[in-house]
């Protein structure tokens, strides 16, 4: 007769699996709840990784700990997809191709992208995150600054904040659904604008 499959014991996870378990089940469960942290606790994360309500205390101090680490895993992922959509930092489609990668992420990870940008990660324990972000914020800079000759850095660094601030701006907005209105020409249409609006800002010599 075959004996039932014993459950894995939360002690038995190999270093970093059961990290990685408890942060794709918070992840899971805020991208049902479209991206509502409210509800969200350490011993629900628990029963959905299918761990002891203790287990996540191993690796996280307290929920907001949980979602700074999704947040700084959010920025990782979203700082290498853009780099990968920008393979030559000297083309003239650098920024295109840049804010078009931000924009897919944001609309493909909308959970995430929520998570983000929560106020309570400002809290100074989170400063990987703050380090990710400039890290981010930086790349840009840098393919801005190649992408004009004679562009400063400073003049570069502020133009990477006008890009974010523009970029976030519309994607928080297609999230709360305030690009869906009567009368809007609809979201397409919208980052259509937007992508040619920002090329133009980024290009202009």
């Amino acid at each position: 007769m075959k004996r039932a499959p014993v459950k894995k014991p939360e002690d038995q996870y190999h270093h970093g699996d059961l990290r990685r378990a408890l942060m794709s089940a918070a992840l899971t469960m805020l991208q049902r709840s479209h991206g509502d942290v409210g509800e969200l606790s350490l011993r629900a994360v628990a029963a959905k990784a299918g761990v002891s309500p203790g287990a996540p205390y191993h690796h996280f101090e307290d929920k907001t700990a949980l979602l700074a680490a999704l947040a700084q895993d959010g920025y990782m992922d979203l700082a290498s997809a853009m780099a990968s959509a920008v393979d030559n930092a000297t083309d003239t489609g650098t920024v295109e191709r840049g804010v078009r990668a931000y924009l897919a992420w944001a609309r493909a990870h909308p959970a995430h992208y929520r998570v983000m940008f929560l106020p309570e990660l400002r809290e100074r324990r989170f400063e990987a995150i703050r380090a990710v972000a400039a890290g981010t914020l930086a790349q840009w800079a840098e393919w801005l600054r190649l992408l004009v000759p004679g562009r400063t850095a400073a003049e570069a660094q502020s133009l990477a904040v006008t890009l974010w601030s523009a970029m976030h701006g519309f994607v928080q907005l297609a999230l709360e659904g305030m690009l869906d209105k009567p009368g809007l020409p609809g979201g397409h249409a919208l980052e259509e604008g937007l992508v040619a609006r920002l090329c133009a800002m980024a290009e202009r010599r």
